[in-house]
């Protein structure tokens, strides 16, 4: 029954706005949107660090490592980064785009953060996936 809840509430976001009104016929109980809890982080957001974890965790995480703090002499801690932090999502999307090379002047690690983190594969809307799970690690999202 909770999965059924679940889908609808993912399918009303994702529908076009319409409210979610689930009536579940069963001898145990009815639920309608006014018995659900009020979700802060819309469904789509969560698919998105959802998401943006796992391309993290796979890539990312190598030099940053899984808990973001970063590695020493690999890759900077992303959770507290400054330069994270005074950057909008395209801008920070932008970024990862184009890498910074290891003699950049902003570079500090003196390593190559390639472009797309070394993963050509990776989509514009991968990148912004990973901004919101980096967003939210940061208490941002």
């Amino acid at each position: 029954m909770l999965l059924l809840v679940a889908f609808a509430m993912v399918s009303g976001a994702c529908g076009g706005g319409g409210s979610v009104n689930v009536v579940v016929t069963s001898t145990e109980a009815a639920v309608t949107s006014s018995t659900l809890p009020t979700v802060t982080t819309s469904a789509v957001d969560l698919l998105a660090i959802s998401e943006g974890r796992r391309l993290f965790e796979g890539t990312c995480a190598a030099c940053h490592g899984f808990d973001a703090m970063g590695i020493e002499g690999l890759g900077r801690t992303i959770v507290d980064s400054v330069f994270i932090g005074e950057r909008t999502d395209a801008e920070m999307i932008a970024f990862l785009v184009e890498g910074r090379k290891a003699d950049h002047p902003d570079n500090i690690t003196g390593v190559d953060m390639p472009p797309r983190g070394g993963n050509d594969a990776f989509t514009d809307q991968d990148l912004g996936d990973i901004v919101a799970y980096v967003r939210s690690l940061r208490g941002e999202s």
